[in-house]
């Protein structure tokens, strides 16, 4: 067999290999969920977070330790300064598993945000704490406990 078929052989079997390797997980592959003023978590808590005109709203992407929440917090006029906080619970709300805040803003107007809330146990968060609070880390509005499934689009 000549050097260049060896070589074409050698090429084919490579590419093969690669065409069966599964493709890695992306985010499509996990739960999603929405939470906001006018989404009611199934635990029966509040929706939200909503303090008066001041809103949270997103979504929240379930991975196996922990939570990725995408959003909007809204910040009406003449309401001061305003964060996003997330807690990640187990499934029966009785252990906190992680937290996490955005930056403080205070300027009115739409903000985007992001969070990776991590809830490093198997399986992950069951359930996810949303709040708004103020430039003293204080909650002053909370979402209810938003499950896997709340919310599904």
């Amino acid at each position: 067999m000549s050097m260049l078929k060896k070589a074409a052989a050698c090429l084919a079997v490579v590419l093969t290999g690669l065409v069966l390797v599964a493709a890695p997980a992306s985010a499509a592959d996990y739960p999603v969920s929405y939470f906001g003023p006018t989404v009611k978590p199934k635990s029966g808590g509040e929706a939200g977070p909503v303090h008066g005109a001041t809103w949270a709203r997103g979504t929240i992407t379930w991975y196996g330790r922990g939570v990725h929440l995408e959003g909007e917090l809204r910040i009406a006029p003449g309401s001061g300064c305003r964060r996003v906080s997330a807690t990640t619970y187990t499934d029966d709300n009785d252990y906190g598993l992680g937290k996490r805040s955005t930056s403080l803003k205070c300027a009115e107007g739409v903000h985007k945000f992001v969070l990776d809330v991590p809830a490093d146990r198997p399986g992950g968060a069951g359930l996810v704490w949303i709040c708004l609070g103020d430039d003293a880390l204080k909650s002053i509005a909370c979402g209810g406990d938003y499950g896997r499934g709340d919310g599904v689009g």
